[in-house]
């Protein structure tokens, strides 16, 4: 899980034994959506309402034997970070870049 995020919203994932059961929870009013299972032990969901600052995700697993793992994350929410902006502009040098036979551009 990502420790700071910008966003209220973010997707959570884990790994649990097949056929286990995930309950996540948080101490805010922060929900995840059901979780889907990638296949038979990955597992994701969606979590939307984060709270600005601290908050706790506990996501619990519960073994098709009833063993029961909980894990504790914390994903503190700052609004205030701004994305990074990334421009990419076309650069034409003869001398920096060559492209030839189809193949990837190769730079010197």
């Amino acid at each position: 899980m990502p420790s700071t995020i910008n966003q209220p919203n973010t997707n959570i994932y884990g790994t649990v034994e097949p056929g286990s059961t995930i309950h996540v929870s948080s101490n805010t009013n922060a929900q995840c959506t059901p979780v889907t299972f990638i296949d038979s032990t990955n597992w994701e969901c969606q979590l939307s309402g984060l709270s600005e600052g601290v908050n706790v995700i506990v996501a619990k697993a519960t073994s098709t034997t009833g063993a029961i793992r909980r894990i504790d994350s914390l994903i503190t929410l700052d609004t205030s970070l701004i994305d990074p902006i990334l421009t990419v502009s076309p650069v034409y040098s003869p001398n920096k870049c060559s492209i030839s036979n189809n193949q990837w551009a190769r730079f010197r």
